[in-house]
């Protein structure tokens, strides 16, 4: 019984250690791209940003459209729910920005920041994501409305009396 004890927390330690080594790394290699200035260290920050902010205007013209007076309180919600994601995303990814030319100071601070927020800014991600995909549905069923009552005032006009 001992020996399994024991054979259990040497696999957990062995388990830490490379979790810890996999995390330094990680963290090492993403301060020396900062340092040397790779543009790849900055790229998949800002991509997110410029993608976020065409999100976030997407949402806020559709919200103030006027034919959108009548759109269900569903589409109104997911529109408040995706842009309160969208600005909290937007606030977590300024604050990760990169100084023109960092020392290694600055490059190992971003670096920590970055490793530090990954998980936040992936998790604020997925459900931007998820608020795109029910816009995508609601304005889908939308226009499946609207090409209904456009086919039946059709309809009607073509109809003899």
């Amino acid at each position: 019984m001992a020996e399994a004890a024991a054979v259990a927390a040497s696999i957990g330690l062995a388990s830490n250690v490379l979790q810890f080594i996999d995390f330094g790394t990680r963290f090492v290699m993403k301060a020396w791209k900062i340092y040397r200035g790779d543009q790849g260290a900055t790229d998949d920050i800002l991509d997110l940003l410029a993608t976020t902010k065409d999100l976030e205007a997407a949402v806020a013209a559709l919200a103030s459209e006027p034919g959108t007076a009548n759109v269900d309180n569903g589409m109104r919600e997911i529109c408040a729910s995706c842009s309160e994601v969208a600005s909290q995303l937007l606030t977590s990814l300024q604050k990760l920005a990169i100084p023109e030319q960092p020392g290694k100071r600055e490059a190992f601070k971003a670096a920590f920041k970055r490793l530090w927020k990954q998980q936040d800014v992936e998790s604020l991600k997925q459900r931007l994501d998820g608020f795109r995909e029910q816009l995508v549905v609601q304005l889908l069923l939308s226009l499946r409305y609207v090409i209904f009552i456009l086919l039946a005032c059709c309809l009607v006009s073509v109809l003899p009396v």
